[in-house]
């Protein structure tokens, strides 16, 4: 089974929004998906791609969520809360490290686990949209906070 890296443990999903689940595994595989004690099921199309939509969630966590098919995944630490996309062109290529000089008490003081950080490598992909996004998550600190 494969999942888009965004969904890994200690990924935060968006509040009061349907939230949609989905990956890869073999054609036709049965899918079951635990959240808040509740089961979700599917089965994977003749591609072995699957997706399962969970209901909104107020804010939260954190939690735990089970998705079993040809194998098991156990994702952790998940948080409900908000989600904030950042992106851009040069506009955002300036390093949070290259203005210490102006905020350096600030970032002595940035330690904050609910704030989570997903870093998606800077890849092409001119034929299709990717469905499985590479990068990793990790919680908010003064370390991880110089990099963005």
């Amino acid at each position: 089974m494969k999942l888009s890296s965004i969904i890994s443990s200690g990924m935060v999903l968006q509040r009061h929004q349907t939230i949609t689940i989905s990956g890869e595994t073999k054609p036709s595989q049965a899918v079951q998906l635990t959240f808040l004690h509740r089961t979700y099921e599917t089965t994977s199309d003749d591609d072995g791609n699957w997706a399962i939509m969970l209901g909104s969630f107020n804010h939260g966590g954190p939690y735990e969520m089970t998705i079993s098919g040809d194998e098991t995944i156990v994702i952790e630490d998940i948080l409900i809360g908000d989600v904030w996309l950042l992106s851009g062109q040069s506009n955002m290529e300036l390093p949070v490290r290259r203005t210490l000089d102006l905020f350096s008490d600030e970032m002595k003081a940035v330690h904050n686990p609910s704030i989570r950080q997903f870093s998606v490598p800077q890849t092409y992909q001119f034929h299709h949209p990717k469905q499985l996004v590479e990068g990793g998550m990790e919680k908010g600190n003064s370390t991880r906070c110089v990099k963005f």
